[in-house]
């Protein structure tokens, strides 16, 4: 027997068989997620339209018992809250290792009326802060987690709710951003314009579109 799910953003109408119910994939049209729908039985399960595509059964999800393919494949997104006392958490760590450290270099002292720190400062003191960030987060990002994210029960994981590689989260999601979060004045824009795309219906920032990751509870 076979199933049908509609896209909401375009209307692309796709054609599954029943054992993928609940199983979230990609519209090929316009690359919007949708979930497989429980199955409807009717007689016409073998015609198919020129406008629907098949999800073969190669795809499918495999069954765990005691568990259904529909919470394995939806898993529940972190909300904003949760997501921002993490992010919070994570900020209060880190300003408790760099303030000592900006304060025992010197570089505190660059500051003041008519001086700044050169070029060459701030790119090594953004190189130190980025080392504190993954030595005080490298083994939990091992689990797609930040210790502001493991103390709030969350984690990252692809559009599926499965685990990200490491090098992957490293590669796509943080070390870009902090890369540009490191350029004056452009670094604060871009960074805010980050953030703010979590108020999308997805839940998402741009991170996580770049990366193809969501937030989910643990």
């Amino acid at each position: 027997m076979t199933i049908q799910a509609t896209c909401e953003d375009c209307g692309r109408r796709i054609r599954a068989r029943e054992q993928d119910a609940g199983r979230r994939i990609r519209c090929p049209d316009c690359d919007a997620p949708l979930t497989i729908p429980d199955p409807e039985y009717d007689d016409d399960d073998e015609e198919y339209e020129d406008d629907e595509e098949y999800v073969s059964r190669s795809r499918r999800p495999k069954r765990k018992s005691g568990r259904s393919s529909r919470s394995r494949s939806e898993p529940e997104l972190a909300d904003r809250g949760t997501r921002f006392v993490a992010s919070l958490l994570d900020g209060v760590i880190f300003l408790a290792v760099m303030v000592p450290v900006v304060v025992m270099t010197g570089y505190i002292d660059k500051f003041g009326p008519g001086r700044q720190p050169d070029f060459g400062e701030q790119t090594v003191m953004a190189l130190i802060g980025m080392v504190v960030f993954y030595v005080l987060n490298g083994f939990f990002l091992l689990n797609g987690q930040t210790i502001g994210k493991k103390l709030m029960g969350t984690r990252v994981a692809d559009e599926s709710g499965d685990p990200v590689p490491f090098g992957k989260l490293v590669a796509l999601r943080y070390l870009p951003f902090q890369i540009v979060g490191g350029i004056p004045y452009v670094g604060v824009i871009l960074g805010l314009v980050n953030v703010l795309l979590i108020f999308g219906n997805d839940l998402r920032c741009r991170h996580d579109y770049v990366c193809g990751t969501i937030v989910v509870k643990c």
